[in-house]
């Protein structure tokens, strides 16, 4: 009888024991841990999927998740970068190469810290985030390896500064190792243009021109450089080469030759032939399609093209262009009398009044001074579109940066007060990289980029990896005890008791005490 009472009591504590485990087991956080390898799907595999779908958004978020879990992961940072590169959100895509370039690339295969910060340096440059770009490419140009275009940009960014001497060295030291290198030659001109050295300039400008490397530019620089009366020709010849294949982007260019233009025009009084005729039909047609003109420039254009189409058409007696021109000015302004005397006068034109006609001509082929201003000085600054930068604080930073012989030491981590300037996905990789460090271990996120936070459940790992509701503030100012409530109360929603607050701009005092009454752990730093 007692064993039979016995083996009943084993069965009743069996079963009691059993539906005790079992109501722990089904207790929130239990199931959540249960339900967490199920979260953790390879993210970083499904955000490669994605992203040879050229479904960069998706793949994005999925590259985010993986970083969440393992923020050392530079794969993630790789295809994060080229994400954020074919959705052109710049300032993210610099974001990912600043974080690559805080781990040890060294042992990474087919990745260096030279290839990440030659990428980051062109990034800036080609968004003109000139002072930054600077700095990487001073690090660059500090390497042991020589990098001709590395070089270039330096010299580049010296010449805008008005460092003309140390730009030239830069440009001779590429041109020494890549002979005849075009970019480097149209870097010194500008050198030469900036140190007042103008036969040097024309020197590497005929150069280009003859290997057929120039720019259209470049023979707006040869006409304005040819000054003598015996390089009229070549001045001619390179302003019309110019003004053929500018565009409106160079207006002012264009306005500036037709004034250099004007000078040798109205100067030469002589009978023109038929080449010249033509020739300065041309400059003038040019000149009004593609430059913005005043009334009075314009007026004294067409004027001259009639008078131009005249001469070209005096055999024929065909005077059509001539008549079209002057009605243009007529359109312009009815009252602009010298117009509108010629037109009379081409009505009743005979043959045995040309000579009346030709010295009339040579009378109102006068310069108008008071339509055309001074012609403008080549200077080199006006070439540049970098604003002012701090070369000498740049350069000495840059020696901080280094060790001897150019070894490169490493970058602090970023500062506390740069969380506030990172975009929303970063803000999460790096909060979830620090709670990793603290002994947490990310298991779901809850919401992000609501109110600048970020919200999440994690796992600690030491003691009895219990879970946390964790909230990231990215907070430029101390957060309050109304945050906190709320805080409190979204845990509750998800039957979490354990609270972790992060916010790098501090707490209020209010907000500290409601803390230690309700067990929240609060994080301000690093």
């Amino acid at each position: 009888m007692f064993i039979i009472l016995a083996i009943i009591l084993v069965v009743f504590c069996s079963i009691f024991f059993f539906l005790l485990l079992q109501k722990e087991e089904t207790s929130p956080q239990k199931k959540l841990l249960e339900e967490t390898p199920t979260i953790k799907i390879d993210n970083f595999q499904r955000g490669l999927e994605e992203y040879r779908n050229a479904k960069f958004e998706k793949a994005q978020k999925y590259f985010v998740e993986s970083l969440k879990n393992n923020a050392s992961h530079i794969p993630s940072y790789q295809y994060l970068a080229q994400c954020y590169k074919a959705q052109k959100l710049i300032d993210q895509e610099i974001e990912m190469y600043i974080a690559l370039l805080e781990f040890d690339l060294g042992n990474e295969k087919g990745l260096s810290e030279h290839a990440v910060r030659y990428e980051l340096a062109n990034l800036c440059f080609e968004h003109n985030m000139y002072l930054e770009a600077f700095n990487h490419f001073l690090i660059l140009l500090h390497g042991s390896d020589f990098d001709a275009d590395v070089v270039k940009k330096c010299a580049f960014i010296y010449a805008s500064q008005a460092k003309y001497d140390f730009a030239e060295e830069l440009y001779q030291k590429v041109l020494n190792k890549v002979t005849g290198d075009p970019e480097a030659k149209k870097g010194l001109i500008l050198c030469y243009l900036g140190q007042e050295k103008p036969q040097m300039m024309k020197k590497v400008l005929k150069e280009l021109i003859k290997n057929k490397s120039s720019e259209n530019i470049h023979s707006y620089f040869l006409g304005k450089l040819s000054t003598g009366e015996k390089e009229i020709e070549d001045k001619l010849s390179s302003f019309s080469t110019f003004l053929k294949h500018c565009d409106e982007k160079d207006g002012i260019l264009v306005m500036d030759t037709l004034l250099s233009l004007s000078r040798i025009y109205y100067k030469d009084n002589k009978t023109l032939e038929p080449d010249e005729l033509n020739f300065w039909i041309d400059c003038f047609e040019n000149i009004r399609s593609k430059a913005n003109l005043s009334k009075s420039v314009n007026l004294e254009l067409l004027l001259q093209l009639g008078f131009l189409h005249f001469f070209k058409n005096l055999k024929g007696e065909k005077f059509d262009k001539t008549r079209a021109y002057w009605k243009l000015g007529t359109e312009l302004d009815a009252d602009y009398r010298k117009i509108a005397f010629w037109l009379e006068f081409l009505k009743s034109y005979q043959a045995h009044k040309y000579k009346e006609f030709s010295n009339a001509f040579k009378k109102y082929k006068v310069e108008p001074s008071h339509i055309f201003p001074n012609e403008k000085r080549l200077d080199a600054k006006d070439f540049f579109h970098i604003f002012p930068i701090d070369i000498n604080q740049c350069e000495t930073d840059t020696k901080q940066k280094l060790g001897l012989f150019g070894t490169q030491k490493k970058e602090k981590e970023s500062k506390l007060d740069s969380f506030s300037n990172l975009s929303s996905q970063q803000f999460e990789i790096k909060i979830s990289k620090l709670l990793k460090e603290k002994s947490y271990n990310f298991v779901e996120s809850i919401n992000t980029n609501e109110n600048k936070t970020f919200t999440c459940i994690v796992e600690d790992k030491k003691g009895k990896k219990q879970l946390h509701y964790c909230c990231a503030y990215q907070s430029t100012s101390p957060i309050g005890e109304l945050e906190l409530q709320n805080l409190l109360s979204s845990a509750k929603e998800k039957s979490l008791n354990n609270i972790i607050a992060i916010n790098f701009s501090g707490f209020s005092k209010e907000s500290k005490d409601f803390s230690k009454n309700y067990s929240i752990k609060l994080i301000d730093s690093i």
